[in-house]
Formats: structure tokens, C-alpha cells, sequence
């Protein structure tokens, strides 16, 4: 899996892209219908963002000016005689199979000895023996709850008894992260009987977390080195690298901020806006503590954030408009002590306050 990911396989959509999808979603969810409100699309409820790569097949023995293919391509080379397949994807992978398998045998006139393609019929790993009772008996044999058991029999089948039988703690063990029921002991299972050989493959292909929520993917990637470093014996540098390439990778994706925040922000009214990511002309408590954690300095608790965001949010309507943002930015620029001026490596001097606020912001 070293080799999946390249430089060029950059997994970050654009943000124009992604506004574009909200403003589309807003079309429709945002509209009133049946006795009902509808709903707010906001831009902090993009968890995750991604694009992905799809390969359009060119077919060598076309005739000239045949476009390109966006479906798979079957065909044969005149001089060896094989045959290949390309193009395609992953959602249609056995209908490829199919198709390139019917071919070779009606080439060869092997139809009298081979029978038809049987793809369509074969389980996948885990298929087999599997019901729709397994997520009942993970919760009556091994105590776990129902989201847990429901995760577990849908990820792995028949093989979610082995996952839970792989550690001798009670309930299925730790869970990875808290709001989502991934466990501790399927990063084991994974390493041990699947292969996984990497810190990036575990958080984006293996448990897709990166694809559900990158924030998260990048909070628990520290403790799957950890987990993975024991397993697989990695030494202190391998598990530095892995780590490393693995934030790499995730930062790539998008998420709740987006990633052009801090190069816009040369004055506070900009600092401001950039934390109104909804553009509503106010910071909401989401707000806050996502660019908090954004530009490095997170709460170290909800309980934290909650304080500071009451703090600053003098006339309690839960919204920190821009003139309570003034005020708590002046406050700022009076202490003595470190600041979240400082670790933004804000300077308060440049950036100053109200009108005269006109500087640079960062570094």
C-alpha cells in the first residue's frame, strides 16, 4: 500500500467546489415543503471532502477519432493475441470480470468446457455463513452495543466474531474515538489478517474515517501508531514517518474550515470573517471551536470551549457578533501572558483594533 498514494493524487477538492455543492444541496434542503421548515445548509457541516481519479480508457485499436471511453474497454492485442481490460471502476469490478472473462472463453471456442461466469454468485470475504442476526448475537455474546454490533457485521460479516475474539477485554474493548464505534482491537485484526501495512491506509481504506470526518481521522492518528507500531514492531522513526505521511494525506482532504482561512486574514475584520465560516455575520460556538482548533491552538475540552465562547459572547444570545469579538480582542492585547494572539503568531501591534486595524496577520 506504499505506493497508492502519490503526490499527484491529491484527495482536496477545491473550496469553489465545494460551496458549489452546498449552494445545490440549498436548492432543495433548504426549502419549506409539507408543513415542515426546511433545513440550513451551513459550510462547518462538511465533515469530510474529497475527489477522486477516474481513469478514461483509450482503446489502441480504435478506429482513429473514437472518443475516449468511460466505460471499461476490452480488447485484443493482434500481435500476442492477449487480451486486457481497462478503465472501469470499482462499482462495476464484476461486471468487468464478466465481461472480460466471456470474451476470452468465446475467443479460445472454449464454450463446450467452460460454463458461464459465476462472478455475479461469489461472496465476498465474510459472505459466507453470514445472516441478519449477527449484529443481535455480537450484542448478546460479547456485550457490545447495537451501533457498535451493527458496524462490525457490516465491515466484516462472519469475521466480526474474530474481531472481537482478537482481545481479551470485556465489551469489545476501547473504543478508537468517541462518536463513532470503531474499536481499538480492529486495528490489530486489520494489521494481523488484512494486510494493512500502513498508518494511511488503516484511517482512509480501511476504516474510511478520513472520508467521514478528517478532524477526526487526524485527532485519533497518533493512537493507531501507536496501536500499529505494536503490532507490526515499528521502531520510533517508522512510526514518526508513518505518522507524519498519514497527517499528510488527511490534511489533504477537506473539512468543516476551509483551508483558505488563514491566507485571507491581514486585518481583524478579516480574523472576523474567517471565523464566520457560515457567513452569517455572527461566530457561533461551532465556529469557534473549529477555528480554534484550525489555526492550532484547540480547546482542551467542550467544557473549555463552552467558558470562552459564554466569555466573549456578552449578551447571551449564543452568537458572538463582530463589536464582542472587538472588545474580547482588546482584552487580548492588555495581558501580559500568552495570548491566542500568540500562538496564532498574530501581532496585536500590526493588526491593532477597529479602523486602525490594517496589518498583517500572520507570521
Amino acid at each position: 500500500m506504499q505506493s497508492y498514494y502519490t503526490s499527484s493524487s491529491n484527495h482536496g477538492p477545491p473550496e469553489e467546489e465545494i460551496q458549489w455543492l452546498l449552494n445545490e444541496c440549498k436548492k432543495y434542503l433548504s426549502q419549506a415543503g409539507n408543513g415542515s421548515t426546511g433545513l440550513e445548509i451551513r459550510r462547518t457541516d462538511v465533515l469530510s471532502a474529497w475527489q477522486g481519479f477516474r481513469p478514461l480508457a483509450s482503446d489502441p485499436n480504435a478506429p482513429p477519432g473514437a472518443p475516449i471511453s468511460r466505460d471499461h474497454v476490452i480488447s485484443q492485442n493482434p500481435d500476442t493475441g492477449v487480451t486486457f481490460i481497462t478503465g472501469g471502476k470499482w462499482t462495476t469490478y464484476r461486471e468487468m470480470a464478466e465481461d472480460v472473462i466471456d470474451r476470452v472463453v468465446k475467443l479460445h471456442g472454449l464454450e463446450d468446457k467452460a460454463g458461464p461466469c459465476v462472478t455475479e454468485n461469489i461472496q465476498l470475504r465474510g459472505g459466507v455463513g453470514y445472516t441478519r442476526n449477527i449484529p443481535i448475537q455480537l450484542v448478546q455474546e460479547f456485550g457490545v452495543n447495537t451501533e457498535v454490533a451493527e458496524h462490525l457485521a457490516h465491515t466484516y460479516g462472519i469475521h466480526a466474531f474474530e474481531v472481537l475474539r482478537t482481545g481479551s477485554e470485556p465489551r469489545g474493548g476501547k473504543a478508537l474515538l468517541s462518536g463513532y464505534p470503531y474499536l481499538e482491537r480492529e486495528v490489530e485484526y486489520a494489521c494481523r489478517n488484512e494486510m494493512s501495512s500502513t498508518l494511511a491506509d488503516m484511517l482512509t481504506l480501511r476504516t474510511r474515517l478520513a472520508y467521514l470526518d478528517s478532524d477526526a481521522a487526524a485527532t485519533v492518528a497518533p493512537r493507531v501508531a501507536d496501536l500499529m507500531g505494536k503490532t507490526l514492531g515499528w521502531s520510533k522513526m517508522r512510526k514518526k514517518e508513518e505518522l507524519e505521511r498519514a497527517l499528510e494525506i488527511i490534511g489533504s482532504f477537506g473539512g468543516p474550515v476551509p483551508k483558505t482561512q488563514k491566507e485571507s486574514i491581514h486585518t481583524i475584520e478579516d480574523l472576523f470573517h474567517s471565523f464566520d465560516i457560515n457567513k452569517s455575520g455572527y461566530i457561533d460556538y461551532d465556529e469557534l471551536r473549529l477555528c480554534m482548533k484550525h489555526f492550532g491552538v484547540p480547546f482542551k475540552s467542550e467544557e473549555e470551549a463552552l467558558v470562552a465562547f459564554n466569555a466573549i459572547d456578552k449578551n447571551g444570545d449564543g452568537k458572538i457578533d463582530f463589536d464582542e469579538f472587538m472588545r474580547w480582542w482588546t482584552r487580548l492585547k492588555r495581558k501580559e501572558t500568552t495570548t491566542m494572539s500568540d500562538a496564532y503568531r498574530i501581532s496585536s501591534d500590526k493588526l491593532g483594533s477597529g479602523s486602525d486595524s490594517r496589518g498583517a496577520a500572520f507570521g
